[in-house]
């Protein structure tokens, strides 16, 4: 077999046990830098990061059929249109309304745009049921509640408008929410943390399969395909140095005897 065939097989080898070995030797880099990106994290959530409160409420509307009659398919139809009158809730003839009459503002201090509202707003529909939950959020926890029960209320009159609903009526009433929604600093810090140790444990693995130098007699095997018959020690400089100038002042000394 050719030398130079075989030492691209084995140099194209990973050996995982090797790569485990060199992540247990450098486990205090790793953990030192899951820890320092889990700070870095929590700390920038903690202090930049403004909070959001979320208030939320549901409702449920019924088309006129439900009050006559009840069967599979009527409640299957109302099912399918509990789609639409979700995006009732949020269209620009809502959203406006409501910016009016809460007298909302920008953070430069104009009137609040429908997509902005918008965006503070999620509308989801309950599964397997027509009702719907409405939430709201803002940094002020009774803004927050404000949005969601006058958006709640002019959707209720638009969706009896548009859809000519029976009723629409309020399952459960706004809540003024006492803890904030988001930041989740601290599952976000773990989450950062684990991050941070797949990114240092990364940089070491790749840092170990690009260092091709030799440092034992299994790496000549490893990269040169030949068999090493000994190891010669090498003595470490500084103390072969010291050995050097200890000999020497000896000999000085021994020549200054005889003499």
């Amino acid at each position: 077999m050719d030398i130079n065939q075989h030492n691209d097989s084995d140099s194209s080898e990973i050996d995982l046990i090797d790569i485990l070995r060199t992540l247990l030797d450098n486990i205090i880099f790793i953990v030192c830098g899951a820890l320092l990106l889990a700070l870095v994290v929590y700390f920038f959530e903690a202090f930049l990061v403004t909070p959001q409160y979320t208030s939320s409420t549901t409702i449920l509307v019924l088309a006129k059929e439900d009050n006559s009659r009840v069967d599979v398919n009527s409640l299957n139809v109302s099912s399918q249109l509990t789609n639409d009158y979700v995006q009732l809730i949020t269209v620009r003839d809502v959203t406006e309304k409501a910016i009016r009459e809460l007298g909302l503002t920008d953070e430069d201090g104009n009137m609040m745009k429908h997509e902005a509202l918008k965006d503070k707003l999620n509308v989801s529909r309950i599964s397997d049921t027509r009702m719907i939950t409405i939430e709201a959020s803002d940094a002020d926890p009774n803004i927050a509640h404000d949005i969601v029960e006058k958006v709640r209320d002019i959707a209720r009159e638009h969706i009896k408008e548009v859809v000519n609903a029976e009723a629409v009526n309020v399952v459960e009433q706004a809540n003024v929410p006492d803890e904030p929604s988001s930041p989740h600093k601290l599952r976000d810090a773990a989450i950062g943390g684990v991050l941070g140790a797949v990114a240092v444990s990364a940089v070491v693995i790749i840092a170990h399969l690009m260092d091709n130098t030799i440092k034992s007699s299994d790496d000549v095997e490893k990269y040169l395909g030949i068999t090493a018959l000994g190891v010669i020690p090498i003595e470490d400089s500084t103390e072969v140095a010291f050995k050097s100038r200890k000999t020497k002042k000896g000999n000085r000394r021994g020549k200054g005897t005889i003499a």
